[in-house]
């Protein structure tokens, strides 16, 4: 009877072990993933991306372009003549729709406001 008892405590530690060993494959896919996407951005960062104004899209604010191109953060809204309150927390596109613009003839403003603060700095 000792022995059945131990046979059963023992599959239970087995399935036990089992199912932390699942646990343990699935936690180390996911930070193999996390590392994975951490080192792409990281090389984003470090890649040639913010010398290409074509890589500005209308989703983006104007926060984050000045962060990309290493703009002054008053730079686009003196360019652009914005005086939005709340600005640089505006997307592209947002701005123009609000302002009666055409969305891709500002895209293409901010773009050659933004090529012409490289041309001027390099």
């Amino acid at each position: 009877m000792g022995e059945h008892r131990h046979n059963h405590v023992r599959k239970y530690l087995e399935f036990l072990l089992l199912i932390l060993l699942f646990i343990l494959l699935m936690l180390s896919v996911g930070l193999i993933r996390e590392y994975g996407s951490v080192r792409r951005l990281g090389s984003m960062r470090a890649h040639p991306v913010a010398n290409n104004v074509d890589t500005i899209q209308g989703w983006m604010t104007f926060d984050y372009v000045n962060k990309v191109f290493n703009l002054p953060p008053a730079y686009l809204a003196s360019a652009l003549n914005i005086s939005n309150a709340r600005y640089p927390r505006l997307l592209i596109f947002r701005y123009a729709e609000t302002n009666h613009l055409n969305a891709k003839d500002f895209l293409a403003a901010v773009k050659n406001s933004v090529a012409d603060y490289l041309a001027g700095n390099k």
